[in-house]
C-alpha cells in the first residue's frame, strides 16, 4: 500500500508551492535574493521528502512486522531520522530492483549537480577553504564540527563505479544540508548559493522519484 489520495494532493501542493521560487532563482541578479528563494525552496522541498521517506518507513515497519525475521536496525550508527532519510529510502528502491542512482542520473541537470557538488567537497575539503570561504557540512547534534563525516562524504562522492556508496553520499549530504538550515546560523553569501543550487536540483529530483514509486507503483 502507498501513499493514499489525501496524502497525495498534500505532496502535490508542496511540490507546487516549491516551484513558485524558481523565477527568482533562474533571473535574478540579486545574489541574496537568489539564495533566499534556494533556502524557500529546499524547506518546502524537505516538507514533501520528510512525509514521503516516513510513508516509505512506514512500508518496511509493516513488511517486518509481517516477517519477524527481518533484522531492525535502531539507527544506533546514525539518527533514527537520517536513517530514514538516506538508507531506507536507497533500500526500499533495492528491494524492488531498482537503483536509485540510476534513476537520479537519468536526469541532465542531476549529473551537472553531482559534479558540482563532487568539485565543492573536493575543493573545500582538502583545504578546509574553497574559493568561497570556509567550507563545513557536518555536525554533530550538539553543534560541534564533524570533520570525519566531511571526509566520509568525500570519500562517497569519489565513488561513482560504487553507485550504492555515492547515492547514500547524495542523501547524506542533502540531509546534512536540511539540518544545517534548520538548526544552524548560515549567511546568506556566494557559498550558500553554490551549495544548495545543486543541493535543490537533486531533491527536487529525489522527491519526484519517490513520490512516483509510492504513487505509480502502488
Amino acid at each position: 500500500m502507498g501513499i493514499n489520495q489525501q496524502y497525495q494532493q498534500l505532496c502535490k501542493r508542496w511540490i507546487e508551492k516549491a516551484e513558485q521560487y524558481n523565477e527568482v532563482i533562474q533571473t535574478s541578479s540579486d545574489c541574496k535574493k537568489r539564495c533566499e528563494a534556494l533556502i524557500d525552496k529546499f524547506f518546502t522541498l524537505y516538507v514533501v521528502y520528510n512525509a514521503l521517506y516516513n510513508e516509505v518507513n512506514a512500508i518496511q515497519e509493516r513488511k517486518r512486522d509481517r516477517d519477524p525475521g527481518i533484522p531492525t536496525d535502531n539507527g544506533s550508527n546514525g539518527s533514527l531520522e537520517e536513517k530514514k532519510a538516506v538508507k531506507n529510502v536507497i533500500s526500499f528502491f533495492l528491494e524492488r530492483g531498482e537503483k536509485l542512482f540510476s534513476k537520479i542520473s537519468e536526469d541532465a541537470d542531476a549529473r551537472i549537480s553531482m559534479t558540482r557538488i563532487e568539485e565543492i567537497m573536493e575543493e573545500g575539503i582538502i583545504t578546509g577553504k574553497n574559493r568561497y570561504g570556509d567550507l563545513r557540512i557536518c555536525y554533530h547534534a550538539s553543534g560541534k564540527y564533524e570533520k570525519r563525516g566531511d571526509n566520509n562524504l568525500k570519500y562517497k562522492f569519489s565513488q561513482k563505479d560504487e553507485p550504492d556508496i555515492y547515492v547514500e553520499g547524495i542523501l547524506e549530504f542533502i540531509y546534512h544540508i536540511r539540518c544545517n538550515l534548520f538548526h544552524g546560523k548560515k549567511e546568506i553569501n556566494a557559498i550558500q548559493e553554490a551549495i544548495l543550487s545543486p543541493s535543490v536540483i537533486l531533491l527536487e529530483r529525489i522527491v519526484n522519484i519517490v513520490y512516483d514509486e509510492l504513487t505509480i507503483r502502488f
